[in-house]
């Protein structure tokens, strides 16, 4: 947007750049919504995956004149989030991906080692 791209042809972008096809048709009916005279903020509300504090970003922007500034924020903070999210599920999966390959090891160890011992005692007994 703020490149000179008009509001409507900014969101069909933003939607095909998600990769979710679903979140891609959400963001074309409210830019279809937005290029009939709706407001970005209200159009936003209404898209459950951005609903939570998008729609203040839009508002506070659309109020200022500042849209694309805003929106370039709201996007790093998002980012941001993401970003620690995807580190903490990376921190619980290191550990657990761990003690999977060593209750793995075990189970071909106790495979290997049971017959063994089963017929040792069989030579000794």
């Amino acid at each position: 947007m703020e490149g000179g791209i008009p509001l409507q042809r900014a969101l069909e972008t933003a939607g095909r750049a998600t990769g979710s096809v679903w979140i891609m048709d959400q963001v074309r009916v409210a830019a279809d919504q937005v290029a009939h005279g709706t407001r970005l903020a209200d159009d936003l509300t209404g898209i459950p995956v951005l609903s939570e504090d998008l729609p203040g970003w839009a508002r506070a922007g659309e109020a200022s004149g500042e849209l694309g500034s805003l929106m370039r924020h709201a996007a790093r903070g998002h980012q941001r989030a993401w970003d620690r999210g995807l580190r903490r599920a990376l921190a619980l999966l290191e550990p657990l991906l761990i003690v999977a390959v060593g209750v793995l090891i075990l189970i071909v160890a106790l495979a290997i080692l049971l017959p063994m011992l089963r017929l040792n005692r069989g030579l000794l007994g």
